[in-house]
């Protein structure tokens, strides 16, 4: 595994749960 797949899936995560859920304003470590 080499850290830019972590990052990039983090990445990507962060934006799908930004786009996917603009109403419910809720922290997920």
């Amino acid at each position: 595994m080499s850290l830019w797949s972590g990052f990039a899936f983090l990445v990507i995560a962060l934006i799908l749960s930004f786009v996917g859920r603009p109403n419910r304003a809720g922290e997920h470590p």
